[in-house]
């Protein structure tokens, strides 16, 4: 899969998103609309960003994006007020977001 269409964020009661060793470079705006996705695991992909509508995505709990391309994270990530784990390792990335501590739950940042 090279990319995921703008109308997955239709699926309102999509829990899970498991879009791992595909081609993806980017993810779409409307996933910021999948108000009961709970995890999403894109890891081994071409992800070079992370859309900052993730940051609407109040449910989250577990998110994979390794092996990627991704050089920042978006600054919405602290709305992400349920999240646990944070998988980012083998990316791009030079830093964290600085507020990344107001993540109050997160167990696992790897």
């Amino acid at each position: 899969i090279q990319s995921l269409p703008e109308t997955i964020g239709e699926m309102k009661s999509l829990e899970l998103l498991e879009v791992q060793q595909n081609r993806l470079q980017s993810l779409p705006k409307s996933l910021g609309k999948l108000s009961q996705l709970k995890i999403l695991w894109a890891s081994e992909n071409k992800l070079r960003s992370l859309p900052s509508e993730v940051g609407k995505l109040g449910l989250l709990t577990d998110v994979d994006l390794q092996q990627n391309q991704i050089s920042s994270l978006p600054t919405d990530i602290i709305s992400l007020t349920s999240l646990e784990s944070l998988q980012i390792s083998k990316n791009n990335l030079r830093s964290l977001p600085k507020n990344i501590g107001g993540l109050k739950k997160l167990k696992y940042l790897r």
